[in-house]
């Protein structure tokens, strides 16, 4: 199931880029959880993920995902190393800073976990992985 998950990441972070964040629950299993470098809480649950998509969208009228490298890290679990594009809404303003990803899936498909990482590097020892 590997390559379905990499194939799902990358869709995702697609989507994403092409501004399409409406996940609907098929996406997303009802416990799913995010725990972003941004915040100090996680977000948990549909409702949350989706409340930490507004945010996003709030703060920013661009951020794009790039992933440069997506590895299978066990059997539901990708990591990704790359960077965010922003653009404040606000103050206009465009930066890329680095950004790694673990991300877990249910096994039926479904994001279960997202944990980001201003360090690229921490994700890969957060997966139990080497960078090579």
């Amino acid at each position: 199931m590997s390559q379905e998950n990499i194939d799902f990441v990358r869709d995702s972070f697609d989507r994403w880029n092409r501004g399409d964040r409406a996940f609907d629950d098929g996406d997303l299993h009802p416990d799913v959880e995010v725990i972003s470098n941004f915040q100090s809480e996680p977000y948990h649950g549909r409702d949350g993920f989706r409340r930490w998509m507004q945010e996003i969208d709030e703060q920013f009228q661009d951020w794009r995902l790039v992933a440069d490298d997506l590895r299978e890290a066990g059997d539901n679990a990708v990591v990704g190393v790359g960077h965010i594009h922003l653009r404040g809404h606000a103050s206009g303003v465009e930066f890329d800073q680095p950004m790694g990803w673990l991300i877990g899936l249910d096994g039926k498909g479904r994001l279960l976990r997202m944990q980001t990482f201003a360090e690229p590097a921490e994700a890969f020892r957060a997966a139990g992985l080497s960078e090579e």
